[in-house]
């Protein structure tokens, strides 16, 4: 029984649940907070993981556009591409890329 109320306090003060006027009064009781306040930590992290993991992978996605770009202008120049069709390409292509990897 000890052990529960020890392991209630600890989970209360660390996912911030606090102790307030109502509280569990039986060991069934306190089991049952535990499990609510590690549901609920899980849940918080899973949305605040899933609201920053777009803005990382924009960055991540931006990156590969900007590599794929720089080897089309190698290839562009390498085959010696008139400056007006590199231009036009080099214009078009990042919506191109931009919408496949979004797909």
């Amino acid at each position: 029984e000890m052990w529960v109320i020890s392991f209630y306090w600890v989970l209360t003060c660390l996912s911030t649940v606090g102790f307030g006027d109502i509280f569990p009064l039986h060991d069934v009781t306190r089991i049952y907070s535990l499990v609510v306040m590690v549901f609920s930590i899980y849940m918080n992290v899973y949305l605040l993981s899933s609201g920053i993991a777009p803005a990382l992978q924009k960055g991540v996605i931006q990156q590969k556009i900007d590599e794929k770009k720089a080897k089309l202008a190698a290839v562009l120049q390498f085959y010696k591409v008139p400056w007006g069709l590199q231009k036009q390409v080099c214009t078009i292509y990042p919506n191109v890329l931009e919408a496949s990897m979004h797909d």
